[in-house]
């Protein structure tokens, strides 16, 4: 597939509000009425005074738009994964499923690699974006995460028996299988992962590629994974939700992040609305075999299903909603919010102060000047 190239990257500032929350809790509205000015623009809602703590005591935030196809095919290349390597400044990312134009082929997700390039002064001023299609190997892209100079994909699989699981992709080479299996049983669809600093690697899974009809009936139940890859070791450590997705680890490794899906993906009228939110365990034993301890509830997100979630260096927990990415403080208070127009589904950490935001049909860039 032929490359597109952005070279018209052109930064706007954010508006910045100041939610009155004593005003909020005693209005009728379910949400506040401050929005994003139009679909062009992303601001930001400052719930807590802490958040300056992010985003600086005198706000200077900027967004832009890296890529876009909602002036074209309108499909959603933006959707998963969100991986960001900074050696060779590019971005990945994969497709929410595309239906193909022939009826005799079937539906397909695409990985984007975005390659940046910068200014003097380290801007994005242009965005080269190229779809690739996925290995044969590696069928039906979901999350992703950097690993050892490359990216780490999890693979939900396709039809056929023996496909899906987690596989490291190093620049310019093929993916290699990490794991694809649980004692020969093959995974559902495995959907996100969070690489610890010791390499090892937490994954969610339950039967999403099944619900959509490309993945057989489930051999297992859904499940949170721990893996080793030094000794080989895995384990399923959690069984408490029926559709985990994200996933993400505190700075310190003592806690295990997980969003869950069940509100959002069920059929209709038979889903629990308080089903989708984010949970937290404490990770009991990290040194040796680590096992989750202490589930219990986080956060219940202000807008839609909470979907990527990822903690800063500080603690600070941010998730992905249908309203932008939430900001929550290590204690479960919510501090601000990024508005993005079309939510986010995805995201990551770039270079200093930046964000990549992954909203289905567009790419978008925020940079914090601080």
């Amino acid at each position: 597939m032929a490359a597109t190239v952005n070279s018209g990257i052109v930064e706007s500032q954010c508006q910045v509000t100041i939610v009155d929350r004593r005003q909020l809790s005693v209005q009728k509205s379910r949400s506040r009425p401050a929005k994003p000015a139009s679909a062009e623009e992303i601001s930001v809602a400052i719930y807590h005074d802490d958040l300056r703590g992010i985003i600086g005591s005198e706000p200077d935030v900027h967004f832009s738009i890296l890529l876009s196809s909602l002036e074209t095919s309108k499909n959603p290349f933006f959707y998963g994964s969100c991986v960001y390597l900074d050696g060779p400044d590019e971005l990945y990312t994969t497709s929410s499923l595309l239906e193909s134009t022939s009826t005799s082929q079937l539906p397909v997700i695409l990985i984007s690699k975005v390659k940046l390039s910068r200014d003097a002064s380290a801007k994005i001023i242009a965005a080269e974006w190229l779809k690739l299609r996925p290995p044969p190997n590696m069928p039906m892209p979901a999350g992703g995460a950097d690993f050892k100079r490359g990216v780490l994909f999890c693979a939900q699989g396709n039809a056929t028996a023996g496909t899906g699981g987690i596989f490291h992709m190093n620049i310019g080479q093929p993916p290699t299988p990490v794991v694809t299996n649980y004692f020969g049983r093959d995974f559902d669809s495995v959907q996100n992962v969070a690489v610890a600093k010791d390499g090892s690697m937490w994954f969610t899974d339950w039967p999403a590629g099944f619900e959509q009809e490309f993945r057989p009936r489930p051999q297992l139940p859904p499940h949170v994974y721990h893996f080793q890859p030094d000794s080989c070791e895995l384990r399923a450590v959690s069984a408490d939700f029926s559709r985990p997705f994200g996933i993400a680890l505190s700075p310190d490794e003592r806690r295990l992040y997980l969003t869950t899906a069940d509100d959002h993906l069920g059929e209709s009228g038979k889903t629990s609305p308080g089903a989708a939110a984010v949970y937290v365990f404490d990770i009991i034993g990290a040194e040796t075999n680590p096992v989750l301890a202490n589930k219990r509830l986080f956060s219940y997100p202000i807008s839609g299903v909470p979907m990527g979630i990822r903690c800063d260096e500080k603690g600070h927990v941010y998730v992905g909603c249908s309203g932008g990415l939430e900001i929550w403080s290590p204690a479960g208070l919510l501090l601000g919010v990024f508005e993005v127009p079309g939510g986010v589904t995805s995201f990551t950490f770039g270079r200093s102060h930046e964000f990549f935001l992954c909203s289905g049909k567009r790419l978008w860039m925020m940079r914090l000047g601080v």
